[in-house]
């Protein structure tokens, strides 16, 4: 997702985020709700479990 396009959604009061997922092994990594604005542009998150 491009990071402007996340700048745009927070300034309208959505929290949108970055993550990832691979079909070839049941992994995925994700940002949160709540991390900063920058994160959430820029990283794919933490590995989920």
């Amino acid at each position: 997702m491009p990071a402007e396009l996340v700048a745009r959604a927070d300034r309208a009061g959505i929290a949108a985020f970055r993550c990832y997922g691979s079909t070839e092994r049941p992994t995925m990594s994700s940002a949160r709700f709540g991390d900063p604005l920058v994160k959430r542009q820029f990283t794919d998150g933490k590995g989920a479990t």
